[in-house]
C-alpha cells in the first residue's frame, strides 16, 4: 500500500492547506477541524475550480451563556476545558430588556455540547449551547455562505456588488415607498442575491458492490464484498467507468457509450486508488445517497484494504459523509426535501429514489435488470454502473443548472454552508437566517422552552388545512 499512501495523503494535504492569500471566491461552506481546534472555511474559486482552506487566525473560541453570574458557576471551576468566564450584556426580546449573562468560552465544541454527560449544557442551564460551532463562527464574522470574499494577507474581506441597472431603478421605488428601518435590509438584500451565480465545478460517483447474499445490500459499516464497479461523470465531460476483474471475463473494452472510457482492474485497491486520485481532481462531489452507502462503503472498504486514514480523501459525521478537500452533495437527501420538491420542482416526483426523481426531471431513467449485480457481465455492469453516475450529474445540469443556482441562492437566504442547505429543511434554513439576525443584533437566541413559557397562540396557522405552524419555536 505504500505507493497509494504517499500520493494521495500528500494530494488531500496540499488541497486542505492553509491560505492566507485567496482570490475573488465564494464562501461555499464551513467545518472545524478537531486537530487543530479551529473554524476552517472553504472558498471556492470558480476561475481556477478549486477549492481553498482558511484556517481561523483570530483565537476565536467555542462558547455558550448562563444566566448566572461567575460566581455562581462553582460547578465549573477546575475545568480544563473552560478557558473564560465574562460577564457581557445582551438583549432579551422575551423580557423588552437588556440583561447580563455570562459567556462561558471553552478549548473546543465538545466541552460545550459534547456527547459526554460532563458537557457544560449537561452540568448547567446554558444557552446557545446547541449552536454547531463553525456556524457560531458565521455568525460572529457576518460571514455569509454563497457570497464573495477575497482573502488578502489573511485577512476575509468581502467583496461589493452593485445591482444591475435594471434591478437599480425598480429598487429605488421600493425604497422610496419603504419605511426608514426596513430600507437597509432592503438593500443588503438585493445587493446579495444580486452577486453573479457561480460555475461548479463537480464530478458524480456511483459504486456496485459484489452482495454476499441476495436482496441484501451489503453493510458500509462491514464492508466484507468488493467494490466491483465504479463510475465518474464530470461537468467537464469526463466519462469513466472502471470495474474490476474476474476469473471468467474478457479483458476487451465493452462498449459503454460515447466517450466513455473503461478500465478493467486486477486489483481492488488500485482501483480504489483511481477512485480517491480522481475525487480529489475535482472541488464538489455529486452522488445518490453517497451518505448512507458509496462513501461510507468506500471508506469502511479502504480501511479493510489497508489504506490509512490519511490516504482517503473522505470523513464520516453522523449521518453524513464528507469529502476532505472540498464538498459532497447527496442529492437523495436534496429532492427529499419536501420545500424544493414542491416548489422548486412542481411536485413532479412522489417517490424519492433515483429512478423515479430521473424519470420525472429528466425522462431518463436506471437500467433496470433481473436477477443480481454478480450475474451482470462486464459490459451490462459497467452500462448500469455509468448509468447512474451519469443520471445524478444530469440532475445537476438540467434546465440551466437549475439545482446548483438554486442551492447557492439557498445557501445565501439561510446563512448555511451548501453541505448543510443540500441536506436540511426549510425549518433549519429559517433557523440559522433567525440565529444570524439575533447574533448581529446582539440578541441572546432564546430556549424552546422559554419560548413555550411565553406562549405560542401566534404559532397557529392562518391558513385553514395547512398542516404548517408558525415559525415562533424551532427545534435546536
Amino acid at each position: 500500500m505504500g505507493s497509494v499512501g504517499v500520493s494521495l495523503s500528500d494530494k488531500i494535504k496540499e488541497l486542505t492547506a492553509h491560505s492566507a492569500s485567496i482570490p475573488q471566491s465564494i464562501l461555499i461552506s464551513a467545518t472545524y477541524d478537531g486537530e487543530k481546534k479551529k473554524a476552517v472555511l472553504k472558498f471556492y474559486d470558480e476561475k481556477t475550480g478549486r477549492i481553498y482552506f482558511w484556517y481561523d487566525t483570530t483565537g476565536h473560541k467555542p462558547y455558550c451563556y448562563s444566566r448566572l453570574s461567575p460566581s455562581e458557576l462553582k460547578v465549573l471551576e477546575g475545568r480544563n476545558d473552560v478557558v473564560e468566564l465574562k460577564v457581557e450584556k445582551k438583549i432579551d426580546l422575551l423580557r423588552d430588556a437588556e440583561v447580563e449573562v455570562t459567556k462561558i468560552v471553552a478549548t473546543d465544541p465538545l466541552a460545550i455540547g459534547g456527547p459526554s454527560k460532563s458537557s457544560i449544557r449537561d452540568v448547567i442551564e446554558a444557552w446557545e449551547a446547541d449552536i454547531k460551532y463553525y456556524e457560531n463562527y458565521l455568525y460572529d464574522n457576518n460571514l455569509v455562505c454563497g457570497a464573495y470574499y477575497t482573502v488578502v494577507d489573511g485577512s476575509i474581506k468581502p467583496v461589493n456588488y452593485e445591482p444591475p441597472d435594471s434591478v437599480k431603478s425598480r429598487l429605488q421605488k421600493i425604497l422610496d415607498e419603504a419605511d426608514p428601518e426596513l430600507r437597509r435590509y432592503i438593500e443588503e438584500w438585493a445587493a446579495l442575491l444580486s452577486q453573479p451565480l457561480p460555475h461548479l465545478r463537480r464530478v458524480a460517483l456511483d459504486i456496485e458492490v459484489l452482495a454476499a447474499e441476495a436482496n441484501r445490500i451489503p453493510n458500509p459499516e462491514e464492508a466484507t464484498q468488493p467494490v466491483i464497479a465504479a463510475a465518474l461523470v464530470g461537468d467537464d465531460g469526463l466519462k469513466k467507468v472502471l470495474v474490476l476483474k474476474r476469473s471468467n471475463e474478457s479483458t476487451a473494452a465493452p462498449l459503454i457509450g460515447e466517450g466513455v472510457s473503461f478500465k478493467l482492474y486486477e486489483n481492488e485497491s488500485e482501483l480504489l486508488k483511481d477512485v480517491f486520485a480522481t475525487i480529489l481532481e475535482y472541488p464538489i462531489l455529486i452522488t445518490f445517497n453517497g451518505d448512507q452507502f458509496d462513501l461510507n462503503y468506500l471508506y469502511h472498504r479502504a480501511l479493510k484494504l489497508g489504506f490509512a486514514k490519511d490516504e482517503i480523501p473522505i470523513s464520516l459525521g453522523r449521518d453524513v459523509a464528507y469529502i476532505k478537500h472540498g464538498v459532497h452533495i447527496d442529492l437523495y437527501k436534496t429532492f427529499n426535501n419536501r420545500s424544493l420538491q414542491v416548489y422548486a420542482f412542481g411536485g413532479k416526483y412522489v417517490e424519492h429514489t433515483l429512478s423515479a426523481v430521473a424519470e420525472a426531471l429528466l425522462e431518463e431513467s436506471k437500467i433496470e435488470f433481473e436477477g443480481e449485480i454478480s450475474d451482470l457481465s462486464v459490459e451490462e455492469l459497467a452500462r448500469y454502473c455509468y448509468n447512474d453516475a451519469h443520471l445524478a450529474m444530469r440532475l445537476t445540469t438540467f434546465s440551466g443548472e437549475l439545482l446548483c443556482k438554486l442551492l447557492i441562492v439557498l445557501c445565501r437566504i439561510a446563512k448555511m454552508p451548501l453541505d448543510d442547505v443540500s441536506r436540511l429543511g426549510v425549518s433549519n434554513w429559517i433557523r440559522s437566517m433567525l440565529y444570524f439576525e439575533h447574533r448581529r443584533k446582539n440578541i441572546l437566541i432564546p430556549k424552546q422552552r422559554e419560548l413555550e413559557e411565553k406562549g405560542t397562540a401566534s404559532t397557529t396557522a392562518i391558513i385553514k388545512g395547512k398542516k404548517y405552524r408558525g415559525g415562533v419555536v424551532i427545534e435546536p
